[in-house]
């Protein structure tokens, strides 16, 4: 939040920024060791989206990130979750990245489908809170204007619904 209350004082300092948290993730990751430094991480990267210039190596960052089941944990979910919606919503990144994102987000989706799932004992349903906020981000994705993000969002929808634990969602949970 520091940095969107800075405003025009980051914009020049936002790119290298963004390369020193892509260098913190790709090579120092270990260093990182408790879910609060990564959840400042993901807020940090979270504020450069916005940035044409830093959004590139921000979403190099959540890529490296989001590969390692490590550092995604349920405790940091939610964060990275917000962090990776917002990098797939910025206009400045281009449609390719934005599609990789959408299939992170997919990927995110399984994981915490999963996480829920083994945490209830195996139920076949799993709690609004784990599938809710990755469906309002598809939806509100299906409207952007980039058509290859908006038709694959589309495409990420109908798989999210269509995973066995959403098959058997009561009419109040809708």
């Amino acid at each position: 939040h520091l940095l969107i209350s800075l405003g025009n004082l980051v914009h020049p300092m936002a790119h290298g920024i963004a390369l020193a948290l892509r260098d913190l993730v790709r090579d120092r990751a270990s260093l990182v060791r408790c879910p609060s430094a990564w959840r400042a991480v993901c807020h940090l990267l979270e504020s450069l989206a916005p940035y044409p210039l830093a959004a590139p190596a921000g979403f190099e960052a959540m890529l490296i990130l989001l590969a390692d089941p490590e550092y995604v944990t349920p405790p940091t979910m939610k964060e990275c979750l917000s962090a990776l919606a917002t990098y797939t919503s910025v206009k400045t990144l281009a449609a390719p990245l934005a599609v990789q994102g959408l299939d992170l987000l997919c990927l995110l989706h399984a994981r915490t489908l999963g996480w829920h799932l083994s945490a209830f004992g195996n139920k076949s349903t799993a709690p609004p809170e784990a599938w809710l906020p990755l469906l309002s981000i598809f939806r509100r994705l299906c409207q952007d204007p980039r058509g290859p993000v908006r038709d694959y969002s589309l495409v990420c929808m109908q798989r999210a619904l269509l995973a066995s634990p959403l098959q058997h969602v009561d009419k109040q949970e809708w």
